[in-house]
């Protein structure tokens, strides 16, 4: 069951079992959904951060992604019917 931890416009912070995801729209004209696993340490951090430390969570994320040869602008994440995006 997902548990939907902090909430933001097009962001959340989900714990899944026991790990923690962030999931984000990275589309510009349509919605491109994204959730990629992210440290406890993170999302604690990206829960209790402002508008620029989310940011640079987010941007480091799509970097870490990078190095791990995933494209991070590709969707790898829709929501369940019935369930809201975020």
């Amino acid at each position: 069951m997902t548990q939907v931890l902090y909430e933001c416009p097009e962001m959340a912070v989900c714990k899944i079992q026991s790990k923690y995801y962030l999931r984000y729209n990275v589309g510009s004209h349509q919605y491109v959904w994204r959730q990629d696993e992210i440290t406890e340490d993170e999302a604690i951090q990206f829960s209790k951060a402002n508008k620029t430390i989310q940011q640079e969570i987010l941007i480091n994320l799509q970097e870490k992604l990078k190095k791990s040869y995933l494209n991070p602008y590709t969707q790898n994440w829709k929501p369940s019917e019935g369930e809201a995006p975020i």
